[in-house]
């Protein structure tokens, strides 16, 4: 529509100018009509009549122009106002949607708070439930425990082995002594010499037992059979000849990091039997979890060289200063090592009544930490007391023990 307009517009403007100039030429340069009495029109001649024709058509054409015009102005304002109308319309219209959405946006905001407001509510009652769940979990754990050592206490069950066992983790040294597994692979020589290894083992009654390793001990296993309570050590390794064929030494390592739940192993493990028939303890003074004493059932100690002697001797002093410096240097690979080694380990009790039955507890290593100037790995209890059946670990080892340990055992009873 809009182009048929402005064709003829332009049609007509052309059509206008046509007939002016036309016109115009034909009055130039002549007279349009004669002189005489004669009525004018009787006067005009062609050139005047061609004139008059063309302003006559000039005035036609210019007064369609103008009708054509108006109308097209006409139609263009109702457009303009047809679209304002229509834009106001949508405007209108998108106003009350935003209206309708913000009304929306307020109902779900309202609705969220007041679903936050009852899942904090439920949260907080979950918590409490949980809190209370966890407080009769602990006090059926502890009177567990407690009924545990009622138990043991007033039946005639005691202790005749108390086992310890440190399965070596995948990063573990491989070797063939307790000093060489205990210390690091690639430890410097001069560490290596003067590095000592203690093994401080916790029982109730009976204190602290040491084991104490050193560069020149070349030994896999020992007995101290004088020692009181007696007590022996052996380590597993899948080449020890002690202990027979590689592939029973693989099982009972194996044996041993599952029962500790170790992830990894290198084939070496660690084992302690303290002999407490003697002793005549209750197995009650062995449920570890139940001791209200801040020592760990296992202790492995790296005594670095940093004592050395002082005298007025100048060389004396230098050689003093030297070995503060390797002390520091043994320091840093001994607890690197002791926080790779180790992960788990096993402590179990044999009873006298039922030789063939253990009550055991799973330990975790905790990060190394300096105790009394010296880099130690100490091993806490990971969980309740757990029973395994046919646990023969000093029969595993080959232990004979003196008889004057078994004849004590037999007069007890």
């Amino acid at each position: 529509m809009e182009i048929q307009a402005r064709f003829m517009t332009a049609f007509l403007n052309i059509a206008l100018l046509i007939v002016g100039t036309a016109a115009t030429l034909a009055a130039f340069g002549g007279k349009t009509w004669s002189e005489g009495p004669e009525p004018i029109l009787a006067r005009i001649n062609l050139r005047g009549w061609i004139s008059l024709l063309c302003l006559v058509l000039a005035f036609a054409v210019g007064t369609v122009k103008e009708v054509v015009t108006q109308r097209e102005d006409t139609r263009k304002e109702n457009t303009a106002r047809q679209i304002s109308s229509d834009a106001a319309r949508k405007q209108a219209e998108q106003s009350a949607e935003l209206e309708k959405t913000k009304l929306q946006l307020e109902a779900l905001q309202k609705l969220d708070q007041s679903t936050q407001d009852r899942l904090g509510e439920t949260k907080a009652t979950l918590e409490d439930v949980r809190g209370n769940l966890g407080k009769a979990h602990d006090e059926l754990d502890r009177q567990g425990d407690v009924n545990l050592v009622t138990a043991l206490s007033t039946s005639d069950q005691r202790v005749t082995d108390v086992q310890f066992i440190i399965p070596f983790t995948s990063k573990g040294t491989k070797g063939t002594t307790f000093h060489d597994v205990f210390l690091p692979k690639d430890f410097s020589p001069a560490c290596r010499k003067d590095t000592e290894v203690d093994v401080a083992l916790w029982l109730e009654s009976g204190g602290v037992q040491y084991f104490r390793y050193s560069s020149s001990d070349d030994k896999p296993s020992h007995e101290h059979f004088t020692d009181s309570p007696p007590k022996v050590d052996a380590l597993f390794h899948a080449t020890a000849e002690l202990f027979g064929d590689d592939t029973d030494t693989m099982i009972n390592v194996n044996l041993m990091r599952n029962l500790a739940g170790q992830r990894t192993t290198n084939l070496h493990a660690a084992t302690f039997v303290i002999h407490v028939v003697g002793q005549n303890e209750s197995a009650a003074h062995f449920l570890y979890p139940a001791l209200g004493l801040s020592e760990y059932p296992i202790n492995v100690v790296g005594l670095t060289p940093y004592e050395a002697f002082i005298t007025t001797d100048q060389d004396d002093e230098r050689e003093l200063q030297k070995r503060k410096d390797l002390s520091a240097t043994c320091d840093k690979e001994v607890r690197k090592y002791f926080s790779e080694a180790f992960e788990k380990a096993y402590v179990g009790i044999t009873l006298n009544q039922n030789k063939s039955m253990t009550i055991f507890f799973r330990l975790k290593a905790l990060p190394p930490a300096v105790r009394l100037g010296s880099w130690t790995v100490s091993f806490a209890v990971d969980s309740k007391p757990l029973i395994f059946v046919n646990d023969q670990f000093a029969g595993l080892l080959g232990v004979k023990w003196p008889d004057k340990a078994e004849k004590a055992s037999d007069a007890n009873h």
